[in-house]
């Protein structure tokens, strides 16, 4: 959900991911700002194996999200899913491990979750500054056959690995006790309840450095089961960035 140059923000001291406030104080409901995904229908595709148009929500480096349809072509498992904004081709996405074209970037969830990296990636020891244009060539795309989560408390108990073109290495461990534990390169703190509500409200969470995080939570179901993703969109200060960030429910 976060990365790296949060670590200036504060929100805690280190800690082993052990859960340590009290469970009689913790607040049984996070309410969650939501930015729906377009509306399924009975001809919407499934996934990226399934030839049709695929309405996404499309986030933006810039903060802003807008409905994309995807056009699903050929055949599975060689399914082509063209985008036109930016303009990219993704082949057999159904498989969950896409080849794309010219660039690079990942896919989840049978096609319905898709970051491309319009930079290309860049390793996670490149310098801050560095990776500034592979940062803001970040888009993220969440397909109607996902649902806006309006209460984050239900993601308590689950771990997320962030994903961006920057080569995001950050692992989040959402507590039972409502705080995050964040571990990163430069080592293992704790975010707060308090703090955690920030990033899924309307004005997000924002560090002592001036950076702002705006945290968006969706669902995706496969007969009784069920994964999570996060959107964060951030607006970094030093270096400044603008751009968004998935998190991976894992494992």
């Amino acid at each position: 959900m976060l990365i790296t140059s949060l670590a200036a923000c504060g929100g805690g001291g280190s800690s082993s991911g052990n859960d340590s406030t009290n469970t009689s104080t913790v607040t049984a409901t996070v309410p969650a700002v939501t930015e729906a995904t377009p509306a399924a229908t009975a001809s919407t595709p499934t996934g990226g194996d399934v030839i049709g148009t695929l309405p996404t929500l499309a986030f933006t480096n810039a903060g802003t999200s807008t409905v994309q349809n995807v056009v699903i072509t050929g055949t599975s498992p060689n399914n082509v899913m063209t985008f036109s904004s930016p303009a990219f081709t993704v082949t057999g996405a159904g498989t969950n491990s896409p080849t794309f074209s010219a660039q690079s970037g990942r896919e989840k969830a049978n096609g319905n979750v898709i970051v491309y990296c319009s930079a290309g990636e860049t390793p996670q020891s490149t310098s801050d500054t560095g990776k500034v244009p592979f940062q803001q060539g970040t888009r993220i795309f969440i397909s109607a056959n996902l649902t806006a989560v309006s209460d984050a408390a239900v993601m308590r108990g689950l771990s997320f690995t962030d994903f961006d073109c920057a080569g995001s290495t950050t692992t989040m461990q959402a507590n039972t006790d409502g705080t995050y534990t964040r571990v990163d390169p430069a080592g293992t703190r704790t975010l707060t309840a308090a703090e955690i509500a920030q990033f899924f409200s309307a004005d997000g969470f924002t560090g002592p450095g001036g950076g702002n995080y705006k945290t968006r939570a969706y669902k995706y179901t496969i007969g009784q089961n069920s994964r999570y993703f996060t959107v964060t969109k951030v607006q970094q200060v030093n270096p400044t960035a603008n751009y968004v960030i998935l998190g991976l429910q894992t494992p």
